[in-house]
């Protein structure tokens, strides 16, 4: 009973993919003319079949690829379902988009199965959007809009890869994580750029996985990421790729993380300067706007300097964006408050506040730095503003959008149009205030150290920040005020990108929050002393300044993310050029094609694609020969699903059996002389050897004391 309940779900999954029902004799096997030559209704009945037969599965499978999706990336850790979101998800979501472009029959379906895919991803991360106006509709309708954007480009890109499936076959299946890489560049270009949601950064909470970014920054990853959906989808499809595909992905992921881990096992021996930083969360929102809140927000700012002051010896303190509700510049006595606590402690202090644009008379988001004994007030504004939260898009560019009352159409979600900020400010930790020269691109050659400040969204930008690094900072201030989305997953994710900025340009981050999270991060990407959400605290840390040479990513930008464009470039006019996939390519099930094979007519496949009777037609390979897949299709998904769950389940043990090895290993391999990587890998063996055998079992307890003895 088991074999034919398996084998009417095999029959049912081809039924999906083909989007066609599949027909079988009475003893459960494809009837002859089903493997020979099925011809399709007529077009009507065609529709109704499609809409019984095909629409809802298709659907759900879209829906599973963006659940996967949004799963990828970080949630509010007291949300109920909070266990289910894992970066893990990231690297099998896409597989279902892959396997149902397969049956899409025009470029039009293939659209709109990558866009509810999209939709679904970035509702479920980017629900918390429009939260700034207290919830209810503005919930709804900047969620569903912010949504429906970027599904676009998921959009984008299934109609792209499908295209590139029709024409090559199902090995072009491989061409995703170059297509997807260039839809994320393009996501990220522009005044209406919005890179939040890169498959790259659902990693970056796993330092071991990222390292790489400092050659091809966070594209590098999402490309990799990709590309086991890539190979896992072959696997699926193509019975004769089953094993390589299996084997490539499991390589990719190995790769990753082996290089990452000798990249951190060296990093634990590096040593540099010290700076002594403050971290100032007041957990003050909108109540610094309403009438008295100047007041309270001094006041609070300078009595938990003072804290922090009094724990350790702190070089720099750092208040959120707009910590200060006022223009230092104009307001002389919010002026000389701070710069009294500097003089006092001969402390350095950097905080957020608005400012005013001189020459336009428009608000700025800016950064002001306080230096002790030092009359200078340095200033950075924001360069990259929130589109349509700080400012309309491309409103110099189009003079017709200033004439738009947006107050009338959206009430209070109209943007404050902000001045972008033109210029690339670098403030001095130590030493003058000389600003350092030099194009970007070029290592400086300055004794000093110098801070990179960076406000709120432009931390979402991979080029702007490294930008900062070229130009010479080597730390880099991230400050922002995350409580406008209130206990949302918005706070959470913007925090765990800070880490992926960090790995592309080596350099150590300082990120404050008004109401969390407000962390420090090293040049590697490890993220230590966070503060709890929606509270008052204080964190103070050493931050080490390496002073490294600049990285391959910082000194040539986004060059791999360049290159994929291109690719996919040239993708779309080969797919203008080349002849489709013939009977020599393969199939789904790894033979070769062959004219008597064929399931379905030129003439039925015309009318299907929405062309003319008198266009010849396309044939679908894949379509045609998937439904002789054989029961491997069904085990493989299966030990797909029990895979993930396992290593869902045991994910927490199994890297705490691998930390504490790897631990030991690091100090042993600190004492040695010339350590190389055989000396680590042997060393990290051996702690892992005695880790596993340090068990109840007494037999094991026995024979490890044995050889302890014998060795001492």
């Amino acid at each position: 009973m088991i074999g034919r309940v398996g084998e009417k779900v095999r029959l049912k999954l081809c039924e999906i993919a083909r989007g066609v029902p599949t027909r079988h004799s009475s003893d459960g096997n494809l009837s002859p003319t089903d493997a020979g030559g099925y011809i399709r209704p007529p077009v009507i009945s065609q529709l109704l079949i499609l809409r019984r037969q095909t629409l809802r599965p298709v659907t759900a499978l879209c829906l599973l690829a963006g659940l996967l999706f949004g799963l990828s990336f970080p949630c509010h850790p007291d949300l109920a379902v909070a266990f289910l979101f894992h970066p893990v998800w990231a690297w099998i979501a896409w597989i279902p988009l892959l396997l149902v472009l397969h049956s899409a029959t025009n470029k039009a379906s293939a659209f709109r199965r990558g866009w509810t895919a999209g939709f679904v991803g970035n509702l479920i991360c980017l629900y918390w959007v429009g939260y700034t106006q207290g919830g209810g509709p503005a919930v709804i309708a900047g969620a569903g809009l912010g949504a429906a954007y970027l599904a676009v480009f998921t959009g984008l890109f299934a109609m792209v890869q499908f295209g590139v499936i029709r024409r090559w076959g199902t090995r072009g299946v491989l061409a995703a994580p170059v297509l997807w890489t260039a839809v994320e560049y393009l996501m990220s270009l522009g005044q209406l750029g919005f890179p939040w949601l890169l498959l790259g950064h659902s990693q970056a909470d796993v330092p071991a996985l990222i390292q790489a970014a400092s050659l091809t920054g966070v594209y590098g990853i999402s490309f990799a990421v990709v590309a086991v959906s890539a190979c896992l989808s072959l696997a699926i499809l193509d019975n004769s790729l089953r094993i390589p595909g299996c084997v490539t992905g499991v390589m990719i992921v190995g790769t990753l993380y082996g290089t990452g881990w000798w990249t951190l096992s060296q990093a634990l021996i590096d040593e540099g300067e010290t700076v002594g930083i403050g971290l100032i969360q007041n957990n003050l929102g909108r109540v610094k706007w309403r009438p008295g809140g100047l007041q309270k927000s001094i006041h609070s700012l300078d009595s938990l300097s003072r804290e922090a002051l009094g724990k350790e010896h702190v070089d720099l303190l750092i208040w959120p964006e707009t910590a200060v509700p006022c223009d230092l510049s104009r307001r002389a006595s919010c002026r000389r408050s701070i710069q009294s606590l500097a003089d006092e402690f001969n402390v350095r202090v950097l905080t957020g506040a608005p400012g005013i644009d001189k020459a336009r008379g428009e608000p700025l988001n800016a950064v002001y730095y306080v230096q002790p004994n030092h009359d200078t007030l340095l200033t950075y504004a924001k360069m990259h503003l929130v589109p349509f939260g700080e400012r309309t898009p491309y409103l110099d560019a189009i003079p017709g959008l200033r004439n738009i009352d947006w107050t009338a159409l959206t009430g209070d979600l109209a943007p404050a149009q902000f001045a972008r900020g033109q210029k690339r400010t670098l403030f001095p930790i130590r030493g003058d205030s000389d600003r350092p020269t030099g194009n970007p691109g070029r290592p400086l050659g300055n004794h000093r150290k110098w801070i990179g400040p960076l406000v709120c969204f432009e931390s979402v930008f991979p080029d702007l920040v490294r930008r900062h690094v070229a130009q010479g900072a080597e730390l880099l201030v991230i400050i922002t005020n995350d409580s406008w989305f209130g206990a949302t997953s918005g706070p959470f994710q913007h925090a765990q990108i800070a880490a992926m900025r960090a790995v592309e340009n080596r350099r150590p981050i300082a990120r404050c929050a008004t109401n969390g999270v407000s962390l420090f991060v090293d040049a590697y990407g490890r993220s230590t002393a966070h503060t709890q959400f929606g509270t008052t605290a204080v964190n103070v840390g050493s931050v080490a300044l390496h002073g490294a040479e600049p990285t391959f990513y910082t000194r040539y930008g986004d060059w791999f993310a360049q290159i994929c464009l291109a690719l996919g470039v040239l993708a779309l006019f080969a797919l203008r050029f080349y002849a489709p996939a013939s009977d020599g390519g393969r199939t789904a099930h790894g033979g070769s094609t062959s004219t008597d094979d064929t399931l379905i007519s030129q003439d039925n496949m015309a009318v299907d694609d929405g062309r003319s009777d008198a266009e010849p037609a396309r044939e679908m390979l894949f379509l045609d020969h998937l439904e002789e897949l054989r029961w491997r299709l069904l085990k493989a998904i299966g030990a797909l699903l029990v895979g993930a769950a396992l290593c869902f389940a045991y994910a927490d043990p199994l890297l705490h059996l691998l930390t504490q090895p790897y631990e030991q290993a690091v100090i042993s391999l600190q004492q040695q002389n010339s350590p190389g990587p055989a000396t680590a890998i042997r060393l990290w063996v051996e702690e892992l050897r005695v880790r596993v055998s340090d068990s109840p079992v007494e037999s094991s307890d026995q024979s490890v004391d044995q050889s302890s003895g014998e060795s001492s």
